[in-house]
């Protein structure tokens, strides 16, 4: 449906976007009038990312992108905001801050600026305050975005080891991860990731977890854990969920990863840590 109205340039004119200011609805549009054309979509389910609140993840490719598919699926959602995760830096840039402050981002400061005099600016970075974000946007039925590799990656062929901030975030909340792979066409055949071109979006199946997060729960609230257990537990189901993630974005996107499914623990007690069986858990 929504393929033919990136292409009609009169539809992108008359597209109803209720849920913008006259100022975000006139930089939309502009934006998909230019290059609304790049994007094509796979597999899209235009009701089931209206079902707020999501957790949208996404492979990373480029810095492209960071503007066009955020604004595509926010057109595609009538206007419906995603906040992104995206580094703190792109909040002191000129007209780049404007553009993403639109869409109320959550700022991360665990990278340096290439451009050294914004380092001034940089705040010590806290997990903690980023997830606090997260889980607030989360509870208020706002949608949120994430690239789990937590990086621009130029490997046209594999993915990045996916970070386990998402999986906190999914457990925590109870909130479904749905997955988009961000495939350019021409990557293989150019070998590289392209800087600037069409992009193909690849919607997955929502994603719920929850029996991970049923352990998560019991764990967390049982008094006859030792916190250390508890830590090791909940670093296992939170790199479980990352990777069953990052399985299915390497699928949508067509490339690999090439890394190890995560181990589980074994428990202080002598009991083997298995995540389909509660019981074996000591609560």
């Amino acid at each position: 449906m929504f393929q033919r109205v990136i292409n009609d340039k009169l539809k992108i004119i008359k597209l109803p976007l209720p849920f913008l200011t006259l100022g975000q609805r006139w930089f939309l549009k502009s934006l998909l009038l230019c290059c609304g054309h790049l994007v094509r979509t796979e597999h899209f389910n235009p009701e089931a990312i209206t079902n707020d609140p999501l957790i949208f993840a996404f492979n990373h490719n480029s810095s492209y992108e960071t503007i066009l598919v955020p604004s595509y699926l926010i057109a595609l959602r009538r206007g419906r905001k995603i906040s992104f995760l995206i580094d703190w830096m792109f909040g002191y840039l000129p007209v780049l801050a404007w553009i993403f402050r639109q869409t109320e981002p959550i700022y991360v400061y665990n990278k340096k600026s290439d451009l050294k005099f914004l380092n001034r600016f940089r705040v010590k970075p806290n997990s903690a305050t980023v997830y606090e974000q997260c889980l607030h946007k989360l509870n208020n039925n706002q949608s949120i975005g994430i690239f789990p590799e937590g990086t621009r990656n130029r490997n046209p062929e594999s993915l990045i080891k996916g970070r386990k901030g998402i999986g906190y975030i999914a457990l925590h909340s109870q909130v479904p991860v749905l997955p988009i792979g961000i495939d350019f066409p021409s990557r293989l055949k150019k070998g590289r990731i392209p800087k600037f071109g069409p992009l193909i979006l690849r919607t997955g199946s929502m994603m719920h977890f929850d029996q991970e997060i049923a352990i998560y729960q019991q764990v967390n609230r049982s008094l006859f854990i030792h916190p250390l257990l508890k830590r090791k537990i909940t670093d296992y189901l939170c790199a479980k969920v990352t990777y069953a993630v990052m399985k299915e974005l390497a699928n949508l996107a067509h490339k690999q990863y090439p890394f190890p499914k995560p181990v589980p623990p074994v428990a202080m007690n002598g009991f083997f840590l298995d995540p389909t069986l509660t019981e074996k858990i000591l609560i």
